[in-house]
Order: structure tokens, then C-alpha cells, then sequence
């Protein structure tokens, strides 16, 4: 491994942005106020779930359940495809409805589904799966859901946790309770920070 010790780096014409690069790829760039960059940055943004699983494509979840208040795993329904790809820098989301971690680090994600009062009176639920790298095993992070009226309903979790290359957060639905598929009624985002 290098090491670099400096004191100050500062670009050679004043007032231009300072550019540090990897052979061809600019790896960040400063500019003349101090703002970073960082264009290989894993960072996704997404809208609208518009097509679920048929059935639950897990069947061990290693999630403690002391209180018996996780469904069965075989209820699970994942999101396969999004709407809409606002953002999709680094390569963290790959056309499967699933955040893949391209390098190891500390992840910040949220998911967010929403009912209005004109949908039908059925419940909505939100189930967030954590499938490490070539493991068969999942473990469910968050599994909650609305009551079953006709009311306005936002159901959002946002998490911070250490993902490895290739670990995989899935999110999804109980069987029967799916979201709209309306792009104004889930929304996916995650980023690497740290």
C-alpha cells in the first residue's frame, strides 16, 4: 500500500477545480469552493415498483423471530423491476430490483411505499431482505404493515449497515398486499458512506 503525506495540494491555475485521477477516470474532483465530487461513488436513486415475483425467491431466513411476527419467507414477493432510474452511479443497481454493492463499506438505504385513499381497502406491507454474497440464506432487516381500511398510509425505513462486495438488500411485499405500481408510490435509494 502507498502512502502520501502533504501538507496542501492546490491546482496550479487559481480559481480552476483540482481533479484527481486513475489512470483515465477522474476519481474526484474538488472545486475552487471546496465541494467534492466523487462520479464512480455508488449512489442509486429509483421510482415506481412496477413488477413483483411470482412467488418468494428465498426460503431460509435466519432472522430471529422470538416473536413470531415475521411471515413465512415463502409470502415474500421482491420487487424485480423499477419504473424509473433517476440515478445509478457505481453500479449499484443492475435492472433486477435489488441494491448490489459493487465495493465493501457502510451503506445508507430507504425504502419508502405509500397507499392513497382513492386505492382499495387492502393492506400494504414492507419487507426488506438482507442476502449476503453467495449465500442461500436471507435475513429479513424490516417487516411491517397497514391496517386494512381506507386511509392514507406511508410505510418508510431507512438503514445504515456494512454491506460486503456483492451483498444484496431486496425489498418487497406480503403476498396479496403489493404497492401500486404507479411511480409516485415506492421509491428505492441507497449510497455508499463510508
Amino acid at each position: 500500500m502507498s502512502r502520501l503525506d502533504v501538507d496542501e495540494i492546490k491546482n496550479k491555475t487559481s480559481g480552476q477545480n483540482l481533479v484527481i485521477k486513475n489512470g483515465t477516470n477522474t476519481a474526484l474532483t474538488v472545486d475552487s469552493n471546496g465541494r467534492i465530487f466523487q462520479p464512480a461513488k455508488p449512489i442509486m436513486s429509483l421510482r415506481g415498483a412496477s413488477t413483483f415475483s411470482s412467488s418468494s425467491p428465498f426460503s431460509t431466513d435466519t432472522a430471529p423471530n422470538t416473536g413470531g411476527d415475521i411471515s413465512a419467507l415463502s409470502n415474500f414477493r421482491e420487487v424485480t423491476a423499477w419504473g424509473q432510474t433517476h440515478i445509478n452511479q457505481g453500479g449499484m443497481y443492475g435492472n433486477d430490483g435489488r441494491l448490489t454493492a459493487p465495493v465493501a463499506g457502510i451503506y445508507e438505504f430507504t425504502i419508502t411505499c405509500r397507499r392513497n385513499y382513492s386505492q382499495s381497502n387492502a393492506n400494504r406491507s414492507l419487507w426488506i431482505i438482507h442476502r449476503p454474497a453467495g449465500s442461500s440464506s436471507v435475513e429479513t432487516i424490516c417487516y411491517t404493515w397497514t391496517p386494512n381500511d381506507y386511509s392514507w398510509y406511508t410505510l418508510s425505513f431507512t438503514h445504515i449497515m456494512t454491506l460486503a462486495v456483492n451483498d444484496q438488500i431486496s425489498v418487497g411485499a406480503y403476498t396479496g398486499y403489493l404497492w401500486h405500481s404507479d411511480i409516485v408510490h415506492a421509491n428505492f435509494n441507497g449510497q455508499l458512506i463510508g
